[in-house]
């Protein structure tokens, strides 16, 4: 489940004071990991219910299931890699603006007030 990571994330941005570092990386970091609960719901929506329609057709129920699984695991990789990419930059105490995310985990960052 996404939300302990939700809440771990949102409560450094709470209790962190001396890092921007790390308050930027944790910025992004929870606008992803947001992002990844929201898409990752609607995908499950959709294709769980295409499959559920398709099921009854022989080969098409196979292959509807083929493409949730590819889909689903698509999307986990590629947040993965965002995920992955934030950890090695803040390792190496390096800032990162991801395309997208970061503006919105900067205005996170500073909206929530330690």
């Amino acid at each position: 489940s996404s939300f302990p990571m939700i809440l771990a994330l949102f409560l450094i941005l709470k209790f962190e004071r001396r890092s921007e570092l790390v308050r930027n990386h944790t910025g992004q970091a929870l606008i992803t990991a947001i992002v990844a609960f929201f898409i990752s719901a609607a995908i499950n929506i959709i294709t769980g219910t295409l499959f559920v329609l398709l099921s009854w057709i022989p080969i098409i129920n196979i292959t509807a299931y083929a493409m949730k699984v590819l889909i689903d695991n698509s999307f986990t990789l590629v947040v993965l890699a965002y995920s992955l990419l934030g950890l090695v930059k803040a390792l190496q105490d390096r800032p990162l603006s991801l395309p997208i995310i970061g503006e919105l985990g900067k205005q996170l960052s500073y909206s929530i007030k330690p």
